[in-house]
């Protein structure tokens, strides 16, 4: 399967899911309808090469951004992540970079008034490119992976609809754990108070 076939397939699941809800506020909806809309603008990457490489680190920023679904008190979840490393003094111009799509699956909780809690798992493919000193040293120079996305989002409401937290994920694949983190920003479609 060819990596532009992949990204068709999920486009195509983001735009068939409906966006239309007929539900009052406070009361659990029967009918699936958007809930949320997240991106981590500020984030930052850490991962081992692994197995199949030098055992070297690799760190940088990263960005995602996600769309929650609401089935009755279930979030169902979309996401997307990339990163790259960021080499500054010795830099050759050729980083190592990932990119990753999840489906999620996942609850909400209210911890007080004006403060959330998001927990979701579930599963992607994770793709990961390494430099071409890796490469030229006998490693591979990319690969593609199943994985399991572990994510955490922590949601201090500003307002009803929008709040600013924090984001954790851990996406566990073939290679060795990649870690993701940063500021959130997400809007609710239907006020929390």
């Amino acid at each position: 399967m060819t990596i532009m076939y992949k990204l068709n397939i999920y486009g195509l699941l983001f735009l068939l899911v409906p966006f239309s809800s007929s539900a009052q506020e406070g009361s659990i909806s029967n009918k699936f309808s958007l809930h949320s809309v997240s991106i981590l603008p500020v984030g930052l990457f850490y991962a081992e090469v692994g197995d199949k490489n030098d055992n070297s680190i690799s760190a940088g920023p990263a960005f995602a951004g996600q769309a929650n679904f609401k089935y009755k008190k279930n979030l169902f979840g979309i996401s997307a992540t990339v990163g790259t490393e960021v080499d500054i003094i010795w830099s050759d111009g050729v980083n190592d970079w990932f990119y990753e799509f999840d489906l999620l699956y996942g609850r909400e909780f209210k911890l007080a008034k004006r403060f959330y809690f998001d927990v979701f798992g579930g599963i992607g493919m994770l793709h990961k490119q390494f430099d071409e000193s890796i490469r030229d040293n006998g490693g591979i120079g990319g690969a593609t992976y199943f994985a399991v996305p572990l994510q955490v989002k922590l949601k201090p409401l500003v307002t009803g609809r929008f709040a600013i937290g924090f984001q954790l994920q851990a996406t566990i694949s073939g290679e060795k754990p990649l870690f993701t983190g940063g500021l959130l920003l997400q809007y609710h479609r239907e006020s929390k108070f």
